[in-house]
């Protein structure tokens, strides 16, 4: 018999871990569906980002999903049943660079255009740290003592230890999908919490056109490369549980059949 890997009950938070530019607002309108909007946790709480923590257990619990970035949400994800998706690491940077060039609203637009700054030097940058730099790591470990804070901050913990923190966050999430296989993502989640399958699978904020790293300087690749060197261990690693993962859902989906 087929059996999801989580069940969700009434009591339970889905937390939605967010990583910039990984396909997570369409995987967010996949989630949404299956919740009634006074249960959704909205994005335009009266609550500023910086006070999610304001939130007394009694009134979290009148919410079954919610979704935000981790150095946010550090008191919820703690409980909460959680999920996330990755993105091979030279992309995401990529998308991330052309979706600030061309989002008036973010402060980092301003910085961007007058100088007319390029994708290398967007990437080299200090000022765009928090943009590039293992992002996806950092996103999963969440605040620790130490956080690396720039390119040269001595209290940065070690590259092998944030390392280690993400993989073991991977292995406790209900869920991890990956966005170049957006698809079979969604059909996993769906198996994962036993809802049924997505008929039509949402592509939303999409790039106008997909990114291309055949079409990018190789000097510009290697500086991405070596930037996002844990990333491309971590998504490896996301990889092979998702093929587990996915490799579980076939058996026990062949198995009911």
């Amino acid at each position: 018999m087929s059996r999801s890997l989580a069940r969700l009950h009434d009591d339970d938070l889905l937390f939605f871990l967010r990583l910039p530019k990984t396909a997570s607002s369409s995987l967010t309108s996949v989630i949404e569906a299956h919740f009634s909007r006074w249960e959704i946790l909205p994005s335009n709480s009266p609550f500023p980002a910086d006070r999610y923590g304001a939130f007394s257990p009694a009134r979290l619990a009148t919410y079954r999903f919610a979704k935000g970035h981790s150095d946010r949400w550090t008191h919820v994800i703690q409980t909460a049943i959680c999920i996330t998706m990755l993105r091979d690491p030279v992309l995401r940077t990529i998308s991330h660079y052309r979706y600030l060039l061309r989002t008036r609203r973010r402060h980092h637009h301003r910085a961007l255009m007058p100088q007319r700054i390029g994708l290398k030097e967007f990437v080299c940058d200090p000022r765009f740290y928090e943009h590039v730099v293992n992002v996806q790591v950092r996103g999963i470990v969440g605040p620790v003592k130490g956080r690396p804070e720039g390119y040269d901050d001595p209290n940065a913990m070690s590259g092998e230890a944030l390392l280690v923190l993400a993989k073991q966050r991977l292995d406790q999430l209900a869920f991890v999908g990956l966005t170049e296989r957006f698809s079979e993502s969604v059909e996993l989640l769906a198996y994962t919490f036993g809802w049924a399958p997505v008929v039509r699978i949402p592509f939303l904020n999409a790039a106008p056109e997909p990114p291309n790293p055949d079409s990018i300087p190789h000097d510009t690749l290697d500086a991405i490369m070596e930037r996002t060197s844990l990333d491309a261990e971590l998504y490896a690693y996301a990889t092979k549980l998702f093929e587990a993962r996915l490799e579980q859902m076939r058996q026990d989906s062949a198995s009911f059949s």
